[in-house]
């Protein structure tokens, strides 16, 4: 059986078993792709639990109140985006975790700037990106595994840290 570039063949000998073919580098067998199927499902599923937290406060104000978000307090698996547009200031001053974080927007219409004020420590579970108009002020420790992206301002200051695999 042939499916773009892929063949499925039988192999003699004393332990026959189907596997696939990989042109002429190498081979694996139907439990080494099932195996493959399997994790990819898992990460998928993974990624699925993972949902989207809005910051609603014009005025700014404290990351840890949930009347700011849309759906509650970003947490492990919760990703913040603070998109709203205007001019505010969003404060972290306790122990903070997400599962990402998008600040900013890419609106032209957006004059405003978004300010998000860490002087404890954000722990990031997944990517970051400090969108244009964007600052991140950075007094306390930004943790976590992904990676941060900085399309706008990051001001790191005295005694701020960055740690992480990201």
């Amino acid at each position: 059986m042939m499916f773009k570039g892929l063949s499925v063949g039988r192999l003699k000998g004393v332990n026959q078993h189907r596997q696939v073919e990989w042109g002429r580098r190498g081979r694996l067998s139907y439990l080494t792709i099932a195996l493959l199927f399997s994790i990819t499902m898992i990460l998928s599923v993974s990624q699925a639990q993972i949902s989207t937290t809005r910051w609603t406060n014009p005025a700014g104000g404290d990351w840890h109140n949930s009347s700011n978000w849309d759906n509650g307090v970003p947490d492990a698996n919760k990703q913040a985006v603070i998109d709203l547009p205007g001019t505010y200031t969003v404060r972290i001053n306790s122990p903070a975790t997400a599962a990402g974080l998008v600040l900013g927007n890419d609106d032209p219409s957006d004059t405003g700037t978004k300010t998000l004020t860490v002087s404890s420590t954000l722990t990031l579970n997944g990517n970051g990106v400090i969108k244009p108009r964007s600052v991140m002020v950075l007094t306390g420790t930004l943790t976590g595994s992904g990676r941060m992206q900085v399309e706008g301002l990051m001001e790191w200051r005295l005694y701020g840290r960055m740690e992480g695999q990201g």
